[in-house]
């Protein structure tokens, strides 16, 4: 098991990574996680919604370009930095 000092001494990409896998696991085992009634409630608002026009959103292909894009264009935090570095946007 990693420990918080092993953590640390991963590059700031490393540990985005070790993120997204942690985070791919669980979604591997979704019902282990149990959903709240509010988190219900607004997964059925938002089926609904979809329901009503499926052509209000926007299909998944495209979201994680847009959100690469805004992150390199706000650069507010190093992650999103990172982001724009790993992706090929910019340099840090």
């Amino acid at each position: 098991m990693l420990g918080k000092a092993d953590i640390l001494n991963l590059s700031v990409s490393e540990r985005i990574q070790l993120v997204q896998d942690i985070w791919d696991s669980i979604a591997e085992v979704p019902d282990s996680v149990p959903l709240t009634d509010d988190q219900k409630a607004e997964l059925d608002r938002r089926l609904g919604a979809y329901h009503r026009d499926p052509n209000a959103g926007s299909p998944w292909s495209v979201v994680p370009e847009r959100f690469k894009s805004r992150a390199c264009e706000e650069r507010g935090t190093l992650v999103q930095t990172q982001l724009c570095v790993d992706n090929g946007v910019g340099e840090v």
